[in-house]
């Protein structure tokens, strides 16, 4: 492999493969990237085995061919060189030597056959606005909770509709949910997509470049997302498991011929009060208005006289 790229161009693509980059692991080649060069174009795939991404610049090609770098030793280089031409040359034992001006390096790298490989980006199914992309991770990425035990709140719900599409995320403290009305071209049914907190991170790294009204086409197979903007691809494995999307209603018949009244409970403390009462039997609720605390008692109450009292909650 040997080829020349402008140092603007290739610097502002390896600033985005950073973050995905593993930096602390016991797979070392986890640490490098791949460099690909052929029909006057440089591509460069980073991965961590969860998250992966492909970018690249033009490049002047005197030898196609392909070859892995230190990521963050790469960056440091070209970060340091004048405004200038950059080559590139594979040696042997998959030495790399960068040449800039008066500046020479010398990279050891590994093989490129351990470096895994990135799935195929499938047929995109929706494509979304850059900006609107952008202003839904920024909006909820906050409220995705930290804790690696909730496996299922370590990412966002990306709720796609024909007619809307919507982002939530909660750390089972707050919850954080924002819709757009909109005509998702090419959608008939509704799809629902558990977006990791990493990958929304480095959506917004590279989302940072396009236009607004930019597109975005997201696609998937059985186990990743893709997400492509022009020549630069993110690719995340699926969270999978059941998000607490926090809308639901429920209606339910019983006997009241009072004023209508609308009174909000904690819906825990209702359920304690419910899994207490054991016999199966119908339970009393007695409310005076919104801002008083209600009574729950069973409507059969045999030898105990049960009652359970809860503040309501603002709604």
């Amino acid at each position: 492999m040997e080829f020349t790229a402008a140092k603007s161009a290739l610097l502002k693509e390896l600033n985005l493969t950073q973050g995905v980059v593993e930096k602390k692991t016991t797979i070392p080649i986890l640490s490098n990237l791949l460099l690909e060069v052929s029909d006057s174009t440089l591509r460069i795939s980073a991965t961590d085995l969860e998250l992966g991404v492909r970018c690249g610049c033009s490049a002047k090609v005197k030898k196609e061919g392909s070859g892995t770098v230190p990521a963050k030793r790469l960056l440091e280089i070209v970060r340091s060189l004048p405004e200038a031409e950059v080559k590139f040359k594979v040696l042997e034992n998959h030495w790399v030597q960068l040449n800039c001006e008066r500046s020479s390096f010398k990279l050891v790298g590994m093989a490129r056959d351990n470096f895994p490989s990135l799935p195929e980006v499938p047929k995109a199914i929706v494509t979304i606005p850059c900006g609107v992309f952008t202003t839904m991770i920024q909006k909820t990425i906050f409220a995705i909770s930290s804790e690696e035990s909730r496996y299922t709140l370590n990412g966002a719900l990306l709720l796609l509709k024909p007619e809307s599409v919507t982002m939530v995320a909660t750390d089972g403290h707050r919850l954080a949910l924002i819709e757009r009305q909109m005509q998702v071209a090419g959608l008939k049914n509704e799809l629902r997509f558990l977006i990791p907190k990493k990958a929304m991170g480095e959506l917004l790294r590279l989302l940072a470049e396009c236009e607004d009204d930019a597109a975005v086409e997201f696609s998937k197979d059985e186990t990743h997302l893709f997400f492509s903007a022009g020549d630069r691809v993110l690719i995340s494995r699926m969270l999978t498991g059941q998000f607490p999307f926090g809308e639901a209603r429920e209606v339910l018949d019983a006997p009241y011929q009072n004023e209508a009244l609308e009174i909000g409970f904690n819906y825990q403390y209702l359920l304690d009060f419910f899994n207490a009462v054991t016999n199966g039997g119908k339970v009393r609720l007695e409310f005076k208005d919104e801002q008083s605390a209600g009574q729950f008692r069973p409507s059969d109450e045999g030898q105990y006289q049960y009652r359970y009292v809860v503040m309501p909650m603002r709604l």
